[in-house]
């Protein structure tokens, strides 16, 4: 399953979700457009992305997002 949510202005401002089923996939493209939907909704607002599990193309763009995202990851959560 997925989980989209966008919270406006802090705790208590407004705030947006979606949640998919766990058949449902969205590439990036797919998901980015989601989110604007939501975001359009609110205007602006912090996004959180909750997933079941990401499928990357290569191994070299998982490694490019876990370096741009500054977090640690451990080797068992990870199928090739």
């Amino acid at each position: 399953g997925l989980r989209l949510a966008v919270q406006a202005e802090g705790d208590r401002g407004p705030w947006v979700e979606l949640n998919l089923s766990d058949g449902l996939q969205l590439d990036g493209e797919r998901l980015e457009q989601a989110v604007e939907q939501l975001r359009g909704l609110l205007g602006e607002g912090e996004v959180s992305i909750n997933a079941k599990c990401i499928h990357y193309d290569t191994g070299q763009r998982f490694l490019d997002h876990i370096a741009d995202l500054r977090v640690e990851y451990r080797r068992d959560e990870v199928e090739p």
